[in-house]
């Protein structure tokens, strides 16, 4: 018998709807886990699934669990973990997770989801998210009522505070903002916090995100048959999916790397992507960058990057691997914490460079020149050992030869 299952998206402006998304995101890529038998509709703020109840139930377990699998391998490779607060262990504690007197959050979170175990009848508190506003307050509750007994997660509870701006000020007014939400709806943000997070490093966590409205952009971006080579809405999911792990495994690799200088961030995970997803793609390859602050048991929002990548990494995919991985090493070096004075100026200046230049707004020529002229100079200045300068001087001439070929493909 067939059933539907609508899971909805909780209200703009909020983090827990970007974590909902991801994992929507997750759940539907192509080539993911998705049941012949299941059907996916993608609606403006929903997404409903049709198929057996029980079917639909075992998929969603099944990638759940996965994400704790995904979630503890970051961990393992160095993330860092972050605190885990108080009045988060009621959540936990309900569902019978056992958490030592110095517990992180990360690993209770991955504890959660690897013994996950939604049954089918609680698939329809999906459908369930409404808004309570009184004069003094707005709280959005995710499930029904009855079931919506716990407070949102507090390190995914950061837009409360101001960044610069007042969070939803004509939207919830500025009285008090809370959210609340049943066990089921517990288990998607924490699969989103599982597939978002980023790490941990120097009181500051950092989330990836799609963008806030994606799943309605690839429905309206599929109607119009925008993007001939991406025609479905599984084939774009699987690029906003990819481009988040893409990054996530970089740093697992090399380590997390804080931000510092955003055209450096620019070139590194344009670089990244490009080396690993290898072609070029029509569709919108778009980001969502989060750094938090973690001071004692209190997070709050430092800023909110949109890194629009669509045009870099396209043009990045035509350059050999040797030189993005060159690009990555220049990037990094400028995102060294503490590296201060003229070494850092010649470092964020070739960056800066390259950035405008692979962006279209300065000549290639301009930005091959400072880097061979500059930054060659000064590297090559800094070595002694006769092999070490010719394989420079090889690099350099590498990379500037594969940068001035990006003028003839235009």
């Amino acid at each position: 018998m067939s059933s539907k299952v609508i899971i909805k998206l909780p209200p703009y402006g909020t983090t827990a709807r970007l974590l909902v998304q991801d994992f929507l995101i997750f759940l539907i890529r192509k080539n993911g886990s998705k049941p012949p038998t299941v059907s996916i509709a993608l609606k403006r703020d929903s997404v409903e699934f049709s198929g057996p109840l029980d079917v639909i139930c075992d998929w969603i377990n099944g990638e759940l669990q996965r994400l704790g699998d995904w979630l503890d391998q970051k961990l393992q490779a160095k993330f860092g973990d972050i605190p885990l607060h108080v009045n988060d262990r009621k959540f936990f504690k309900s569902l019978g997770i056992t958490i030592p007197s110095k517990a992180k959050f990360g690993q209770v979170v991955v504890n959660t989801l690897k013994s996950v175990n939604i049954q089918p009848q609680q698939l329809s508190e999906f459908s369930n998210t409404s808004i309570s506003v009184s004069r003094t307050s707005s709280t959005i509750i995710l499930g029904t009522r009855q079931n919506a007994r716990f407070s949102m997660f507090q390190p995914l509870f950061y837009e409360r505070y101001e960044s610069g701006f007042r969070f939803m000020q004509g939207r919830f007014g500025r009285g008090r903002f809370s959210l609340k939400f049943s066990i089921p709806w517990g288990y998607l943000l924490l699969a989103g916090f599982a597939i978002s997070y980023a790490g941990y490093r120097d009181q500051e966590m950092f989330l990836l995100h799609a963008p806030e409205d994606a799943l309605p952009m690839f429905s309206e971006l599929v109607k119009l048959k925008m993007y001939y080579k991406l025609s479905s809405i599984e084939e774009l999911a699987k690029v906003a999916f990819d481009m988040i792990s893409v990054i996530e495994k970089y740093f697992m690799n090399v380590g997390l790397i804080s931000p510092r200088l955003s055209s450096a961030y620019y070139l590194l995970f344009a670089s990244v992507l490009a080396q690993q997803l290898g072609k070029t793609f029509d569709a919108p390859l778009i980001l969502l960058f989060d750094r938090i602050m973690v001071s004692g048991r209190t997070f709050s929002l430092i800023s909110r990057e949109v890194l629009e990548l669509s045009s870099l990494v396209n043009k990045m995919i035509k350059l050999k691997k040797s030189t993005l991985k060159e690009i990555q090493r220049v990037s990094r070096r400028a995102l060294i914490p503490g590296f201060s004075g003229r070494e850092y100026s010649i470092y964020a200046n070739t960056c800066s460079k390259l950035f405008l230049a692979l962006s279209g707004s300065l000549p290639v020529t301009d930005a091959a020149y400072y880097y061979a002229r500059v930054l060659g100079e000064y590297e090559l200045s800094q070595l002694k050992d006769l092999e070490q300068i010719n394989r420079k001087k090889s690099i350099i001439s590498s990379v500037v030869r594969d940068l001035l070929q990006l003028i003839s493909c235009r």
